[in-house]
Parts: structure tokens; sequence; C-alpha cells
């Protein structure tokens, strides 16, 4: 009775471990290639204020980093290169510069928009054809979100 008992409580801490273990997080990372992360399901909020980033969670309890020490900041603690999304079994590709963005693959008169992390929209238009040249000189450095069709990509412009 007793194996039973220990088997059956080893087996439900090991299933509450690997369930945490694949939870969404939200990580800083530093021009060094360093990275701080947080549970996405604890942070309340992530306030830009002045020259500093603050990941603040539930309880009050504020991560305070210097705004340009940051290289990125992680939604989803993924660091690839290129974000793909789909539309309709077509790939679209998004690829950036420093002052553009091309988007690959997408169908003629596929709208786009580009949102400051506030949510209010800084531009927006359609692809004229399957590649399209956004010039992206004009906007602000901060955190924007790229929305293409019904997917949204996160990027920094500096």
């Amino acid at each position: 009775m007793k194996k039973i008992l220990i088997t059956g409580i080893l087996a439900l801490m090991c299933s509450v471990w690997a369930s945490g273990a694949d939870e969404a997080k939200v990580s800083v990372v530093d021009r060094n290639g360093g990275k701080t992360s947080f549970e996405k399901s604890g942070v309340a909020a992530i306030n830009f204020v002045a020259d500093k980033v603050e990941v603040v969670d539930y309880d009050g309890n504020k991560s305070t980093f210097n705004r340009n020490d940051i290289s990125l900041i992680l939604l989803s603690d993924t660091e690839s290169g290129v974000t793909l999304a789909t539309e309709e079994g077509n790939t679209i590709s998004v690829k950036a510069t420093r002052d553009a963005i091309k988007i690959t693959g997408a169908a003629p008169e596929t709208p786009w928009r580009i949102l400051e992390i506030s949510g209010i929209q800084a531009m927006a238009g359609q692809c004229a054809d399957t590649t399209c040249h956004i010039d992206i000189t004009g906007l602000h450095a901060g955190v924007y979100i790229l929305s293409v069709a019904d997917k949204a990509i996160k990027f920094i412009k500096r």
C-alpha cells in the first residue's frame, strides 16, 4: 500500500513539474546574450518608463532593466530570426532590417498594419504583389507589432 501511495505522489509531482516546464515565458535578453525569464502567467505588466523597462508581477514586485542594455524582449521565449505566418496554405515570410520590412509570399492585396506596443496604429497598407517592402524609417525607436493577414509579429525599431 505504501509503495502505491509513494508511486502516486511521485507521478503527481512529475506531472506538475512537466506541465510547468512548457509554460510560456517572457524573457529580457541583454546585449551580451544573457537572458532573464519570467513565467508569462506571473507577469502583470511590462512598463516602458523613460530609459528603463520594468517587468511587474501580480504582487507589484518589479524587475527593472536599462533600456539601452536590452537586445530583445521575447514574449514567447523564442529567438527565431524569421517568423513564419500562414495564410490559406501559402507561407508568408517576414524579414526586417534597420529601415525596412520585407514580406514575401503574401497574396496580392494582403493587408498589413504596424501597431505601437500600446495598440495605436502607426502604419497600414496592402501588399500590391507577392513581395511587399515597408519603409519604417519614419518610425521612432520602440517595440512594434506587425500584423499581416491574421498573424502578428513583434519587432524592435532602434
